[in-house]
C-alpha cells in the first residue's frame, strides 16, 4: 500500500513538472526597452517619428504673379504734374501725359520703354526710374532745366522701384519677392508701400513687410511728402466713379475725401498723386482731374 501511494505521488510530481515546463516554453520572450537615438537640432528626422521640425523661416513663402502695368502720377511744387503709364517687362508701351496748372494735358515722351518709379524729388522736380523693354539697363533720371528733358543719374542704387511684369520689388538694398498680389506700388512716401488686390496696405522697412490697414476696393495709392502720407483711389457702392482717400499713418487708417462722380475706373489703370494741397487724378481713359483743396473739389 505504501509503495502504491509513493508511485501515485511520483506520477503527480512528474505531471506538475511537465506542466511547469510547458508553461515556461509558451511564455513570450521579454521585449527589450526601445533604444532612443538623440536627434541633432536642425537635422531632418525620418518620416513617422513625429512632427517635422520647423524650417528656419517657419513656412515656405507664397509666390505671387507679377503686377500689371500701373499709372503713376507725380505733382511738382508748382502744381503741374506728370502721369506715366508704366508698361511692362517684354511689353514696353510706356507713355507720358503732362498736366499743366490749369488741368490741360498733352502727351510727352518719357525716357525708357518701361517705368519703375515716378516721384517728386526734394527740390520739387520729378525723378523716375526707367529701363529697356526687357527691363534691363535700369537708370534713374531727374528733370533737366529744359521742358520734357531728363538727365540720367546712373543706376538706381539705394532707392525703391518696381517694374510691372518683373521679378520683385527693389528696396534700398535688394530685390524682394512680391508680398501679395500687388495692385499698386508707392515708393515715394515715408516708407515704400504696396496696395494688395484684397485692399491690404503694406509698408516695407529693412526688407520686412508690415500690414498697416485696408483701403477697401482700392485701385491705386501714391506717397506724399510728410510723415506717413499716402493718397489713394478706390470704388464704392455709393459713388458711381472713383473715391479719393488720404492717410496720415502709412495706410493704417483712411479718410474718404470726395467722390469723382462719373469718372471711369477702367479700362486702363487709374492713378493719383499729390503735393501740398494739389491732388491730380487720371482715370481709366487717361483723362486728368485736378484739385487745389486737398482733394475736395476736382475740375
Amino acid at each position: 500500500m505504501d509503495g502504491r501511494r509513493i508511485g501515485i505521488v511520483a506520477l503527480a510530481a512528474l505531471v506538475v513538472i511537465d506542466l511547469v515546463l510547458i508553461a515556461l516554453a509558451l511564455r513570450p520572450a521579454p521585449v527589450p526597452d526601445p533604444v532612443v537615438m538623440p536627434v541633432e537640432v536642425g537635422t531632418e528626422q525620418p518620416a513617422g517619428d513625429g512632427s517635422p521640425a520647423p524650417s528656419a523661416t517657419g513656412s515656405e513663402a507664397e509666390s505671387f504673379a507679377p503686377p500689371a502695368p500701373e499709372r503713376l502720377v507725380a505733382v511738382r511744387s508748382d502744381g503741374t504734374a506728370l502721369a506715366v503709364q508704366t508698361g511692362a517687362c517684354d511689353a514696353a508701351n510706356s507713355s507720358g501725359l503732362e498736366i499743366d496748372a490749369s488741368g490741360n494735358a498733352r502727351s510727352v515722351v518719357v525716357p525708357g520703354a518701361v517705368m519703375g518709379r515716378l516721384t517728386t524729388a526734394a527740390g520739387g522736380n520729378l525723378e523716375l526710374v526707367a529701363a529697356a523693354s526687357d527691363c534691363s539697363g535700369q537708370q534713374s533720371f531727374t528733370e533737366a532745366d529744359q521742358p520734357d528733358e531728363w538727365a540720367p543719374q546712373g543706376p538706381p542704387n539705394g532707392i525703391a522701384y518696381m517694374f510691372a511684369g518683373g521679378t520683385g520689388i527693389t528696396l534700398s538694398a535688394a530685390t524682394v519677392p512680391y508680398p501679395c498680389e500687388v495692385k499698386s506700388f508707392a515708393p515715394g512716401g515715408e516708407a515704400p508701400a504696396v496696395l494688395c488686390a484684397d485692399g491690404s496696405v503694406l509698408t516695407a522697412e529693412g526688407g520686412t513687410w508690415t500690414t498697416q490697414g485696408t483701403l477697401s476696393s482700392g485701385l491705386a495709392i501714391s506717397g506724399v511728402a510728410g510723415a506717413g502720407g499716402l493718397v489713394g483711389l478706390a470704388t464704392a457702392d455709393d459713388c458711381p466713379g472713383l473715391t479719393v482717400h488720404t492717410s496720415g499713418d502709412n495706410g493704417a487708417t483712411w479718410n474718404r475725401i470726395s467722390c469723382l462722380n462719373g469718372v471711369a475706373s477702367g479700362p486702363g489703370p487709374v492713378g493719383i498723386g499729390a503735393q501740398g494741397t494739389t491732388v491730380v487724378v487720371v482715370d481709366g481713359n487717361g483723362n486728368p482731374y485736378r484739385s487745389t483743396d486737398s482733394g475736395g473739389i476736382f475740375s
